[in-house]
């Protein structure tokens, strides 16, 4: 399984390098709080149909405990996404290191 730290992602998102970060969680987890600029589960059906295989391609979910980000990064791989990467530690440790997140339960803004 390819990773990538939120340090990494961080620097990524800063210098506006293309990613599609997705929130591997339900709609009610993703509206609560999620990291800028990601969307939703729901969205993986649209990036599908694009087919835009060589498109990166970041998911995450809470925690490294958390098993959705896993299942979403294969059900990827499986459909044929060639640069696939995990948020190791989740959200989690996106907070952990003091990057900014959005959402209902932070009134968006930190």
């Amino acid at each position: 399984m390819n990773t990538i730290t939120s340090d990494e992602l961080r620097t990524r998102m800063i210098k506006h390098e293309p990613v599609f970060l997705v929130m591997a969680l339900s709609s009610l987890a993703y509206n609560q709080a999620h990291i800028p600029g990601s969307v939703g589960v729901e969205a993986l059906s649209d990036l599908i149909k694009e087919h835009n295989f060589d498109r990166e391609v970041v998911v995450y979910d809470t925690n490294s405990a958390c098993p959705a980000s896993y299942r979403a990064y294969y059900q990827l791989e499986h459909i044929g996404f060639a640069h696939v990467r995990c948020l190791k530690g989740g959200i989690e440790e996106w907070v952990a290191a003091g990057f900014p997140i959005e959402g209902s339960l932070v009134g968006n803004s930190q």
